[in-house]
């Protein structure tokens, strides 16, 4: 019996060395071989750090330890990258390709690198974005593309990583063109590098909603406008130096509200518009030295603005270049004292205008570029170019824009100018009355004379049909105003109503500066517009020099020497039924029904 127990023991024991003998066969055959370096790259922390700078590489080396975490092939001969080279480096977070001969990276080329957090790509030759090869890189917080002849960025070039938090694109001096959508998806985006990239427009950055810092000095910016920043509520760090900028527009810096360092440093710059960094309230750092500063009445409120919000540093914002006697002063030294200025003057006031329900309409304030622009309404607010409104707008040049006018918006509407020296200000009533269908009431002015003539088939162009039933008008208008105080506005406005034939909007705006003649400048738009629901643009735009000379029976207007011949008027008549001719245009449209508006103040 006791033998018999004996044995069985043995056999169990036997049968557990076998079992455990063949789990050990098993792993030891599903588990890679023992780790090691390749011969020409050194390793350490365990083969968790390997690097291969500097080795005439032509190519990945094999044999890189699985739990490699950080990667060095800077500064080699690759030249191309294939599908699934890294495709066992699990752990690997940073892979530094830069200083290489890389020209192409294939589609699949970073598979497998689950847990990449960085990856340098800089002084290559790539052409385009490898965007393909982005694809499962779902922890890519890091990538660095500086310096490589890649010509253009794509639309979604980037959208395969949207966890990228740094995104580094200088240098590339052969970029020619940056698509609309070229940042879509980077809502992860803190630090934006596009300096030195021979830009000259601003790109669409407004997809980077989470963006901190933007790098875009060393490009061609001469000049910088409103909207150029536009989403960049996040925004805390921008640098521009060495750009060329000429201008900047005033309200250009309006989405930046978050801003605490701004550098312009290294530009053209001779003044900047009023109250440029007002919307800036957290701006703590800023830099114009290095800039040619024109130090008269345009600078007052810069120099003031620098001694009440950046008192600790006088030197960061540069001296003045002109006038002579003045060169060499900080800016935060020049006061009112050194000059004698005046407040603004409008040179385009707004004007008073009946217009129907649901149009689109707007009102002139046209001023000096380095003023501030605020618009009054008639229920109190006062909107400017950063304002937010559903249907009310200010734009760039200080013109106020309904993009379609309610009964409500009756009133008085006020522009206020202002600059160092003083305020201005200009008011117009807008009348909206009810939406007509019939284009025959159309009517902008008050006095009306109507000349019914028979329509001439010849004079009809066939290019431009209406559909049955429907009606196109032409309207003509020109003015001339002038400036300082005295008004003199002549305006013609010639309606022709055409039954199923093409009309024209065209709009004459004379510009007379004081004087007893006057230059003018005459800018046409024709539109045409086909109502009834259906709209057909085309627009066209010329100039032609003229010159307003000041006669006792107004604003008389004639050719000046030596410019091109004149096509024939179109005429109307005025209120007393004397025909007058508004300035001649090129058209000659059949004659229908005319409409002859004059209005003089």
């Amino acid at each position: 019996m006791y033998k018999l127990e004996c044995a069985n023991q043995n056999q169990a024991a036997l049968g557990s060395y076998l079992a455990l003998n063949a789990w050990i066969l098993y792993v030891t055959a599903a588990s890679p071989g023992p780790q090691s370096c390749p011969s020409v790259c050194s390793c350490s922390n365990q083969f968790s750090k390997v690097v291969c700078t500097r080795r005439g590489l032509a190519e990945v080396p094999p044999g890189i330890p699985s739990n490699t975490r950080y990667l060095n092939l800077m500064e080699n001969n690759i030249q191309l990258i294939q599908a699934d080279t890294f495709r066992h480096l699990h752990h690997l977070e940073v892979l530094q390709l830069g200083r290489n001969a890389i020209r192409q990276i294939e589609v699949g080329a970073f598979n497998g690198l689950a847990s990449l957090n960085t990856l340098e790509l800089f002084d290559n030759w790539l052409t385009v974005i490898p965007s393909g090869a982005f694809e499962y890189l779902s922890k890519l917080r890091e990538l660095w593309l500086r310096n490589n002849p890649i010509e253009s960025i794509p639309s979604y070039a980037f959208n395969r990583v949207p966890s990228l938090m740094r995104l580094d694109l200088g240098e590339l001096k052969k970029l020619e063109y940056i698509s609309e959508g070229a940042f879509e998806g980077l809502y992860n985006l803190k630090y934006l590098n596009l300096g030195m990239c021979n830009i000259k427009d601003m790109p669409n950055l407004t997809p980077l909603v989470g963006l901190e810092e933007l790098e875009m000095s060393g490009n061609n910016f001469p000049e910088i406008k409103p909207g150029s920043f536009h989403g960049l509520k996040s925004l805390k760090k921008l640098w521009i130096m060495n750009s060329q900028i000429n201008l900047i527009e005033r309200n250009a810096f309006d989405d930046l509200t978050a801003l605490v360092e701004l550098n312009l440093a290294h530009n053209n710059l001779s003044s900047l518009p009023h109250d440029l960094f007002a919307p800036l309230r957290y701006l703590v750092e800023l830099h114009l030295h290095h800039n040619p500063w024109d130090c008269d009445c345009d600078i007052l409120w810069l120099s003031w603005w620098l001694r009440e919000y950046i008192p600790t540093n006088s030197t960061c914002c540069g001296r003045c270049h002109a006038p002579l006697h003045m060169r060499g002063r900080f800016l935060v030294e020049v006061d009112q004292t050194s000059f004698q200025c005046s407040a603004p003057f409008i040179m385009d006031a707004p004007m008073d205008l009946n217009i129907s329900e649901g149009r689109v309409a707007e009102l002139k304030c046209r001023t000096p570029s380095m003023s501030s622009v605020r618009w009054l309404l008639p229920n109190g607010t006062v909107l400017s170019h950063a304002s937010s409104h559903p249907r009310i707008s200010v734009l760039n040049d200080g013109t106020l824009n309904f993009s379609h006018v309610l009964l409500t918006d009756t009133g008085v509407y006020t522009c206020m100018v202002t600059n160092v020296a003083g305020n201005s200000n200009a008011s117009a009533y807008l009348n909206v009355s009810t939406a007509e269908l019939n284009t025959s009431n159309y009517s902008f002015f008050t006095t009306v004379t109507v000349e019914t003539t028979e329509i001439s088939p010849e004079d009809i162009s066939p290019n431009y049909t209406c559909f049955p039933g429907h009606i196109c008008i032409h309207i003509c208008i020109y003015s001339c105003t002038c400036f300082l105080g005295h008004i003199c506005i002549h305006i013609h406005m010639c309606i022709y109503r055409y039954t199923r034939f093409p009309g024209h909007i065209c709009i004459y705006s004379y510009t007379c500066f004081p004087g007893h003649i006057y230059n003018c400048a005459h800018n046409s738009i024709y539109s045409y517009i086909c109502f009834s629901g259906h709209i057909c643009i085309h627009i066209h735009i010329w100039t032609r020099a003229h010159t307003c000379i000041h006669t006792p029976a107004g604003v008389a207007l004639v050719p000046v020497p030596g410019a091109p011949e004149q096509p024939q008027p179109v005429r109307c008549q005025d209120a007393a039924g004397t025909t007058v001719s508004p300035h001649p245009h090129q058209d000659t449209p059949g004659s229908l029904s005319r409409v002859g508006i004059y209005a003089a103040a």
